[in-house]
């Protein structure tokens, strides 16, 4: 089975998230506690797969995030498949999908 690789620049994404706030996020993947302990931007790609799915009909399959993690400019991290988060200093956050939102249009990637 052949597959495609499609690399999706997050540029446009991250922006209009960033113009949305934590604030305005969906009741169903708004965060309810918890303490920020840093605030990053980030520069990278989401990796999707083109295959074939059990009907026979192709399908985008999201696959990996890749990004670069910084701060005031510096690189502190890195974000990958898992989802993971990490940091120079060799710590790690490893995320758990609970919930997801579809976006706000049906061109814009799932929340």
């Amino acid at each position: 089975m052949r597959r495609l690789v499609f690399i999706l620049a997050l540029t446009g994404s991250l922006a209009a998230a960033q113009a949305e706030g934590v604030e305005n996020l969906p009741a169903t993947i708004a965060v309810k506690a918890g303490v920020p302990v840093a605030q990053l931007q980030a520069a990278g790609a989401q990796i999707y797969i083109c295959a074939k799915n059990a009907a026979g009909a192709l399908n985008w399959t999201f696959r990996e995030p890749v990004a670069t993690l910084l701060e005031e400019g510096k690189t502190v991290g890195r974000h990958f498949v898992g989802p993971t988060w990490e940091f120079v200093d060799g710590s790690r956050v490893v995320g758990e999908l609970v919930s997801k939102a579809p976006g706000t249009t049906a061109k814009d990637i799932p929340c």
